[in-house]
């Protein structure tokens, strides 16, 4: 096995985050958290998970062992609690951008974890607000579920030509790779 020392934590090569007794983060940062044990987890608390996605749309659940659930199936789970309570098309356009939910206090460690699709919900307080996080900000038209794109949409590399009423250019749209 394969250990890197970051800060006062040891964590081996599945990023698993291995204990110790220090109250120092990964990332040298003071800190009267530690994540809590399976053991102490397990014990019979029941872990709650709170998504906020604006004032008027919040997703709740609760569950007991995080250790036997995963970053994944909290994803989909919170995906399908969001989707549900949606009223309009618009919103659930705007839910199906969403690619990672992320902590409220903006913990990276418990960020990057919540993102690895089979690791155990052991690093998870007992209450934990979360927030989406999307893949790309989409512009949609009022009337309409049709994105919009325009010209700051593009990254132009260069000038083709140019016609009566028109200039060609080759672009690279910022949210893609392809070229247009």
């Amino acid at each position: 096995m394969n250990l890197n020392q970051h800060g006062s934590h040891l964590i081996d090569e599945s990023c698993n985050l291995l204990e110790d007794d220090s109250p120092k983060t990964s990332f040298g940062v003071e800190s009267t958290k530690k994540f809590p044990s399976e053991a102490e987890v397990e014990g019979g608390q029941r872990t709650t998970v709170i998504v906020q996605y604006n004032p008027d749309l919040t997703a709740k659940i609760q569950f007991n062992k995080p250790g036997s659930h995963t970053s994944g199936w909290l994803f989909s789970t919170l995906m399908k609690r969001l989707r549900s309570q949606a009223n309009d098309r618009l919103t659930q356009a705007k839910i199906r951008s969403i690619v990672a939910f992320k902590t409220a206090e903006k913990n990276l460690l418990r960020d990057v974890l919540l993102t690895i699709e089979d690791y155990p919900l052991t690093f998870l307080d007992q209450e934990t607000i979360l927030v989406p996080y999307f893949g790309s900000e989409l512009r949609y038209r009022e009337d309409s579920l049709t994105p919009l794109v325009g010209l700051q949409d593009f990254e132009f590399t260069k000038h083709l030509g140019h016609g009566g009423f028109s200039r060609v250019l080759l672009g690279k749209a910022n949210s893609f790779s392809l070229l247009a």
